[in-house]
């Protein structure tokens, strides 16, 4: 793609790919640089200002994504893009979200959720099911949250969207872990570990094989909660995320202190 962008260096499409790679390989700066490389020849390219918005947002400038993420919402509202205005307002919710401004967060979701419906865009259905169902969880609206994590399920099930079917079950779990339902939290993460491992999901999979190891820790289970934080901490080691790897390795230690072994 660099390339391709020195053979024709005025093409907002050709430095919109390169950005794509970027930020898929996780050098967010430079992708960030090469996104606003795409607003510099063409203002009016709503993929591109969605997408400094969602990066901005990965670098914890939140006030910065909403920015553009209205910019964007704006182009494909005055396009008649409906699609695009959608996934404006998600992007919005998400913003919205990492700064705690839940009301606002939910507001956008609902928005983007109707249009998703409307237009039958039933994966992003899915998806905002699942982004309102952890906008109520955080609001302490704990049968609300489930409620909508299971519709996500449903919808995801009916298409075939195993991806959704997972994330789902996350929630879902996340919902009853929240709420003081233990058992039903287990049984949630089981059924979304099952389907993780058929698509490959391993970040996701460490992240729920953590949360039956927690969940098994409340109940008193410490053998099970052992193997399984035991589990998370492996992939976590495997994927290379370091972040994670030290947080396996804290709820690990917190069991060994519980059974009395210091060593």
């Amino acid at each position: 793609y660099a390339e391709i962008c020195a053979l024709t260096p005025n093409s907002p499409d050709a430095y919109f790919d390169l950005a794509g790679v970027q930020e898929k390989k996780g050098d967010l700066p430079r992708a960030l640089g090469t996104f606003r490389k795409v607003l510099a020849l063409d203002p009016k390219h709503p993929g591109a200002h969605y997408a400094v918005g969602r990066v901005l947002v990965k670098t914890g400038d939140p006030a910065g994504g909403i920015e553009e993420f209205n910019a964007a919402l704006d182009l494909h509202r005055a396009s008649g893009n409906e699609q695009g205005a959608a996934t404006a307002l998600n992007g919005l919710g998400m913003a919205y979200e990492y700064l705690s401004q839940y009301n606002e967060a939910a507001r956008n979701f609902e928005q983007s959720l109707a249009i998703r419906e409307r237009i039958g865009n039933r994966r992003g259905v899915c998806d905002s099911l699942r982004n309102l169902s952890l906008i109520r969880l955080s609001q302490g609206q704990y049968d609300g949250a489930s409620r909508l994590a299971q519709r996500s399920i449903d919808v995801a099930r009916e298409i075939g969207y195993s991806a959704g079917i997972a994330a789902g079950y996350s929630s879902l779990g996340d919902c009853y872990k929240t709420s003081g339902r233990p058992d039903e939290a287990l049984a949630a993460y089981q059924e979304g570990l099952k389907v993780m491992r058929e698509i490959g999901d391993e970040a996701r999979r460490a992240e729920t094989l953590s949360n039956i190891g927690y969940v098994n820790s409340l109940l008193g289970r410490y053998v099970d909660a052992f193997f399984f934080l035991k589990e998370a901490l492996a992939k976590r080691r495997a994927i290379g995320d370091d972040g994670e790897t030290l947080r396996s390795l804290l709820d690990i230690g917190a069991i060994e202190q519980i059974q009395g072994r210091y060593d």
